[in-house]
């Protein structure tokens, strides 16, 4: 025959039983070759499934073959080359269209028909082994078992029932550190990527934004593991609906690092940075979204009066009727959420004024920590006294001066009075510093010429918690650390 040759060989596992090995596949094409006189030039081997059409070294092979680097690629089986047999069809075909054949070293490579006939059975093979292995992890994962890498926070350890189960590990406390920050509303995904490099060094922390998004996405942190979701590998037997069908859910089998309600506030927030050129609509109207009604229902908008108006109404009371909310003008909710915001910013619009603003809220800070600090001295004060209280009428039973059923008696009064104060002295004072550099971005946000709706709803984003209309009220609840502003303001 004569030619050259490229030997083309894979597996999917590294240890490949049953004679299918590297070096097995590599002995045979090698013996072939040398029986039909082709010439051996290129050697190229993949350690990965045949169903994948992006393996590293079969692409270099096919990019090779089409610049003319050998005339056969040899194979041990066709279902070497691909278990996909519209992938491998395909490829097949356009090799042959440039002068390039697929020889087998052990099956008959001169009737097109068997050829195809093998490509069908090697698919149905894949296809079979597919559902086995899908039936086992599922099996394993509903009792708890994995066998797949440990996300950053977890490790992997034995489980008494065979196989490996997750663990927090020594960056668990970091984990838990970071869906609080977010969800607090006041860091970034930088800032906490920042945050994970200086408090871990772990090899396996996500060290870019893009990580820190995954990681809190990520559902196995509130103790729920998904299994069999958005495979993403190019070729696909199934349909994306019969893909959803084998997605579920396992929870309750590893301790969680985060509690659901922190989990949720977090889900919330990674949707609404989510920038408007991924899918995220623009908002027609300036506070839409962020009006609900007491109801628990949100509030929509529309136009009135030939589109000079705007005003918003409860969406439950729209569709159902049952609400006995009324409908806001959206210039009373501008005079309730922009004028406040207003009177801080003219306070903050000179530097010179920004840096005494600082001083007080500094100064209003210490105050409010000392003062916690003394609360809580009030506390630790009584639970000494109590606790001395309960040693003396312990000692007094062990002297016969008291009756065990009447130290039983005052022990049940004050021990969860006790408790309580425990309790209590374990809270920290959570007086928060002011942050001088959002607050400078938003005093220039208003400098210049007055700001259209779109630079307002940033601001209002920034400095608002809620807006609830009860009736015709209109309650506006802001951020924590934008409330003392607004005092100074106001005084």
């Amino acid at each position: 025959m004569g030619g050259r040759a490229a030997i083309y060989c894979r597996v999917s596992t590294v240890d490949q039983g049953n004679g299918a090995s590297l070096h097995t596949q590599r002995a045979e094409c090698l013996r072939y070759c040398q029986a039909v006189g082709l010439t051996a030039v290129a050697d190229f081997q993949d350690l990965q499934s045949g169903m994948k059409a992006d393996r590293e070294h079969y692409q270099e092979m096919l990019g090779q073959a089409r610049n003319d680097a050998f005339d056969v690629i040899v194979i041990w089986k066709l279902d070497r080359f691909g278990r996909d047999r519209l992938e491998s069809g395909f490829q097949v075909r356009e090799l042959q269209k440039i002068g390039v054949r697929v020889d087998s070293a052990t099956e008959p490579n001169d009737s097109p028909l068997l050829r195809h006939i093998l490509m069908d059975f090697a698919e149905e093979e894949s296809r079979r082994i597919s559902v086995r292995v899908a039936a086992n992890k599922r099996t394993r994962a509903q009792n708890g078992l994995r066998t797949s890498i440990p996300p950053f926070g977890y490790s992997n350890v034995a489980h008494p029932g065979g196989g490996k189960t997750l663990e927090p590990n020594q960056d668990a406390p970091i984990v838990t550190e970071v869906f609080e920050m977010y969800a607090s509303g006041k860091h970034t995904l930088a800032d906490l990527r920042d945050y994970i490099k200086t408090a871990s060094s772990s090899p396996k922390q996500p060290g870019t934004r893009a990580g820190v998004h995954h990681l809190l996405k990520n559902p196995v942190y509130a103790g729920t593991v998904r299994y069999g979701y958005w495979a993403k590998s190019r070729i696909q037997l199934k349909s994306k609906s019969e893909r959803q069908e084998g997605v579920f859910e396992v929870s309750g089998h590893h301790p969680p690092l985060v509690d659901s309600d922190t989990f949720h506030k977090v889900q919330l927030r990674l949707q609404s940075n989510r920038p408007q050129g991924q899918g995220r609509p623009h908002a027609k109207f300036l506070f839409g979204g962020l009006v609900r009604c007491a109801c628990g229902y949100r509030f929509s908008a529309k136009t009135a009066r030939g589109g000079t108006q705007v005003n918003y109404y409860c969406v439950r009371k729209n569709d159902a009727g049952d609400c006995d909310s009324h409908s806001i003008n959206e210039n009373r909710i501008r005079a309730a959420v922009l004028r406040p915001i207003e009177n801080v910013m003219a306070k903050l619009a000179r530097e010179s004024v920004r840096a005494r603003v600082m001083d007080q809220l500094g100064q209003r800070q210490e105050e409010e920590q000392a003062k916690a600090q003394g609360e809580l001295q009030g506390v630790a004060d009584r639970l000494h006294r109590l606790g001395n209280r309960m040693q003396t009428w312990l000692e007094m039973v062990g002297d016969g001066e008291m009756d065990r059923a009447q130290y039983a008696q005052l022990r049940a009064e004050y021990g969860p009075q006790i408790v309580a104060l425990k309790a209590k002295l374990s809270e920290q004072p959570q007086a928060e510093p002011p942050d001088t550099t959002r607050l400078s971005a938003l005093a220039d946000a208003l400098a210049g010429e007055p700001p259209d709706d779109e630079e307002w709803r940033e601001v209002v984003g920034a400095v608002l918690d809620s807006i609830v209309i009860k009736g015709r009220d209109i309650e506006v609840t802001w951020q924590e650390w934008f409330k003392p502003l607004l005092n100074m303001a106001s005084s």
